[in-house]
């Protein structure tokens, strides 16, 4: 085969990779991208089924205390991969059939870092003010319970689990 006819070959292949990366977008930016064009108000609500392109049935957040082993025992899977994330940072796992299906690390409650807030569908009864004195018992999320509610502030847009607004509606502090 000569040369030439060659490179026409070299340059598809170099661009599937390209390709599949662009397909796979964060989900925290498909948010972002979806609060922008679809709540043009203060509050609406979000699917986030809606926004993934891939099968899943359970849905948890870690924050960046969270090590292989705590999310080993919450998840129920083994979970090797690396020790604590960046400081400030959460990380979102999806479950299909007892295996990782997606996972990502996004910046957040609280922090410069991100505009948004996802709020937690897990016990963290003391972790921020979101969250402060209240407790549920939910360790995930599942496809169906995926509705979030959203409110716009002056900083950022709160994601809260409409679960958990339903088992303890509370007020978002105005400083998120």
């Amino acid at each position: 085969m000569k040369p030439s006819a060659l490179k026409p070959i070299l340059l598809i292949i170099s661009l599937i990779p390209i390709t599949i990366s662009c397909s796979t977008k964060k989900i925290e930016t498909k948010l972002i991208r979806s609060l922008e064009r679809n709540c043009p108000g203060d509050t609406c609500t979000v699917n986030l089924s809606d926004l993934t392109d891939f099968d899943w049935e359970k849905m948890y957040l870690f924050d960046d205390w969270a090590s292989p082993e705590k999310i080993s025992a919450a998840t129920g899977i083994d979970y090797k991969k690396g020790g604590q994330f960046p400081n400030g940072f959460r990380k979102m796992i999806f479950l299909n059939a007892r295996k990782i299906v997606h996972e990502e690390e996004y910046g957040d409650n609280g922090n410069e870092k991100s505009s948004i807030s996802i709020g937690y569908p897990i016990d963290l009864s003391s972790y921020s003010e979101l969250t402060r004195g209240y407790s549920n018992t939910n360790s995930f999320i599942t496809r169906d319970q995926a509705i979030y509610h959203v409110k716009k502030t002056k900083k950022r847009a709160v994601v809260i689990p409409a679960i958990d607004m339903n088992l303890c509606p509370r007020p978002i502090p105005e400083k998120y």
